[in-house]
């Protein structure tokens, strides 16, 4: 009996996940096309494909072909691949290979997404951390290979916005330290940040090492070659790719493989990595940042920021009061918290300050730096801090978080990696509220020069004393 039963499970067809599956990457992207790589050799073998069909949106289409064995029948199933052209003209790192299918990378079949940034666009990663094999300039260095760094008006100064490899370098690399084993899951590059010149880098390999001295690469599960990724197409899109296999290593390398022809091989990266567990205490525990003040140190978004203004009211109701100034295009509400010993009331000679951030949606500093002072204030006068209590005793204080809503979300659900600087930056009308607010000076000073104040057009904006109008005037006269 048992004899029988080992014997068919024996024979019986081994239950799994389909292979090739598609899974959805960081952030709800989907993952890159598949490039033809210079400088791969021939696979030790390949299946016969028909040859690809060109489609109207510039991917090409291509049926391959599939063995399934079930109950001892072969049936032939067909399947499209759909694989991106390379209209862009490349320049190879190296001698000239004729490309073959061996360099490709494998489909997104075992790739994890669950590793949150390193910290090189958040600067958790320090300038000691950053090497390369060269650099233009000391402004084109690797410190400057962080993502979404942005450069200045003019090239060649401190502060350009890539690293840039010298051109007479044969094989370019940027490294990085994690300062101890790292599981390193993915990586996000963008181009060159220039008014003047475009750079950046089309397709790079990924190399790994524990003591800067030993590297071994990234590979592809099906040919065992050195996996080469495809990079950006524009300076300024981010571009995730996700290793096909995750690596516990302390270094990082990225080697341009191609880069735009007449450019130069320039980047600005992120590196996505999870952190390992050290059984042996072999490497100092960093110093835990933040801070002993009991306040919400995180990012919110619009429900998480209309929750914490309403907590801030629960503990101190007797100084604050919520309201809103109107409604967003998408019809979110600009909530305003009001800090006073008598919210909701004006006493008149008491000064009124407004605290106005997130003009432009995808900065998130200022609403957050808004958050902290409101959630500060409370705390502060909670404990009877005497300064705190004088400010909110003689002064009315309007804060007002976000003024772009709208915008913040787009960039929130992109994620400050992939989202670029401009996408979200403007409200759902496209219009920068930063620059968008009317101008109630000029037509008061041409009034105020043909004599017409305050006569004619009275002054509601900013009553001024005569002896002060009279000497503007003259200054302006």
């Amino acid at each position: 009996m048992w004899g029988l039963l080992l014997a068919l499970a024996a024979f019986a067809p081994a239950v799994g996940p389909a292979l090739g599956a598609p899974r959805n990457s960081v952030l709800g992207l989907a993952q890159p096309g598949t490039t033809k790589v210079p400088g791969s050799t021939p696979a030790l073998h390949s299946s016969p494909a028909q040859p690809p069909a060109e489609t109207a949106n510039g991917t090409s289409e291509q049926h391959v072909r599939i063995r399934v064995i079930k109950k001892k029948k072969v049936i032939m199933k067909k399947r499209k691949k759909l694989t991106l052209t390379r209209p862009t003209p490349l320049v190879t790192a190296g001698p000239l290979v004729t490309p073959t299918p061996a360099g490709t990378l494998d489909p997104a079949e075992k790739q994890e997404t669950g590793c949150p940034p390193l910290g090189l666009e958040s600067l958790r990663v320090s300038d000691s951390r950053l090497e390369a094999s060269s650099s233009q300039s000391f402004g084109l260095g690797p410190h400057r290979g962080r993502l979404n760094i942005q450069s200045g008006l003019e090239d060649g100064d401190l502060y350009d916005g890539a690293w840039c490899a010298e051109e007479q370098d044969a094989d370019p690399w940027f490294q990085v330290d994690a300062g101890h084993p790292t599981r390193f899951s993915g990586v996000i590059t963008q181009g060159r940040n220039s008014v003047w010149r475009y750079d950046w880098v089309t397709s790079y390999k990924v190399q790994f090492s524990n003591d800067s001295r030993t590297w071994w690469g990234s590979r592809n599960h099906s040919s065992g070659m050195d996996a080469v990724f495809p990079a950006n197409s524009d300076p300024e899109t981010p571009v995730l790719n996700l290793l096909p296999e995750p690596q516990v290593a302390r270094f990082i390398r990225l080697l341009p493989q191609t880069w735009l022809q007449g450019g130069a091989p320039c980047l600005r990266a992120e590196i996505l990595a999870c952190p390992v567990s050290d059984p042996n205490d072999l490497f100092l525990e960093a110093p835990a940042s933040g801070s002993s003040d009991p306040l919400d140190f995180q990012h919110h978004n619009y429900k998480a920021m209309r929750k914490l203004m309403k907590q801030v009211q629960e503990q101190c109701p007797n100084i604050t009061r919520i309201y809103s100034i109107g409604k967003s295009y998408q019809g979110l509400k600009l909530y305003v918290m009001e800090m006073s010993d008598k919210p909701g009331e004006h006493e008149l000679g008491e000064p009124e300050v407004r605290y106005v951030a997130g003009m432009h949606g995808n900065e998130a500093l200022g609403r957050e730096l808004l958050l902290l002072l409101m959630q500060f204030l409370c705390h502060e006068f909670l404990r009877g801090n005497p300064r705190v209590t004088r400010l909110l005793s003689e002064m009315r204080i309007h804060l007002l978080p976000s003024m772009n809503p709208d915008g913040y979300e787009i960039a929130y659900h992109r994620g400050s990696e992939l989202v670029g600087w401009a996408e979200g930056r403007w409200n759902n009308q496209s219009i920068d509220l930063n620059h968008n607010f009317a101008d109630l000076n000029t037509p008061l000073w041409e009034a105020q020069d043909d004599g017409k104040v305050p006569h004619i057009v009275p002054n509601h904006h900013l009553p001024q004393p005569g002896l002060l109008r009279a000497r503007q005037h003259h200054q302006r006269g």
